[in-house]
């Protein structure tokens, strides 16, 4: 196998839901259901499923999400969205915000992406204000996701623009 070189592919990564999705989620999951909270922990957050399992009260402080995130150690300061903090727990009975039926920790992110790999939320930020949300270090990491979320709107923009055109 020698000077063989390995085949590169491209990762597609998770796909994006438009607000519609988020909204219609919403309508299923019952205020103060885990499906629920965990959809308002990351619409309001925008933090890897890894950070998101980890989330408990004692990150919260004067207003302010206080993160440092699991993958790259990146600390943050994210606000608590309206709709986030009508969803949290009102007394901390947990050091986490999310937990299995018994009150245990989700220990993996798998057990929680398994229950929501397929939520995903792109709000229409620019890529820098998605970098200070998400705490990506580099616009090409970004700009993937982005790019899966606005597909769609670029071309009808990009039509529209080239209807303008031709009719000059």
């Amino acid at each position: 196998m020698r000077g063989v070189r390995r085949l590169k592919y491209l990762k597609a990564g998770h796909r994006m839901w438009g607000e519609g999705h988020i909204d219609q989620t919403r309508g299923r999951h019952p205020s103060g259901s885990f499906a629920g909270l965990a959809l308002e922990l990351m619409a309001n957050t925008s933090q890897r499923r890894g950070d998101i399992i980890r989330m408990g009260p004692q990150h919260l402080r004067n207003g302010m999400w206080h993160l440092r995130q699991h993958k790259t150690g990146g600390e943050l300061r994210l606000p608590i969205h309206a709709d986030l903090a009508a969803e949290l727990p009102k007394e901390a009975g947990h050091l986490f915000f999310l937990t299995t039926e018994a009150g245990a920790a989700l220990v993996l992110g798998n057990s929680f992406y398994n229950k929501f790999k397929r939520w995903c939320a792109e709000a229409g930020c620019t890529p820098v204000e998605i970098m200070a949300i998400t705490g990506h270090k580099t616009l090409a990491e970004v700009e993937r996701y982005r790019w899966g979320a606005d597909k769609t709107r670029f071309v009808l923009r990009a039509n529209a623009r080239l209807r303008l055109v031709l009719k000059e």
